[in-house]
């Protein structure tokens, strides 16, 4: 992991602020849109950046329609406590409770149940 310069942290913040995306900001600077989220998070300002709001609220819509965490996290290539931690703010910044329908809870719970079933009988 190479440490951050000031240089490249002000390029990272100037890119987001002008709306680039975590993938193009990553790419631009040779880090993994893990490590440019991490730092933006550090900085305090990626809240304020448009696109992570974007984001955020992308990710609040597949999880309240019975997406899992760790689906998301995959399909966005960041960490599961990243989505986590952006979404639960993005619902407190927009007064939005953390909830999902009854029916998308089902949905949920009975994907986790068949995948503990599975992971079961191979376990065995």
């Amino acid at each position: 992991m190479k440490p951050w310069t000031a240089a490249e942290e002000r390029r990272a913040i100037r890119a987001a602020r002008d709306g680039l995306s975590l993938a193009e900001i990553a790419e631009d600077h040779g880090r993994t849109k893990q490590a440019i989220a991490t730092r933006l998070t550090e900085w305090g300002g990626w809240k304020r950046i448009a696109g992570f709001e974007e984001e955020a609220k992308t990710w609040f819509h597949q999880w309240q329609n019975g997406a899992s965490w760790s689906t998301i996290s995959a399909s966005s290539g960041m960490s599961r406590s990243m989505v986590t931690l952006r979404v639960k703010r993005w619902c407190e910044r927009q007064g939005v409770p953390l909830q999902r329908s009854a029916e998308a809870e089902r949905q949920a719970r009975s994907g986790a149940q068949r995948r503990r079933r599975r992971r079961e009988r191979m376990a065995s």
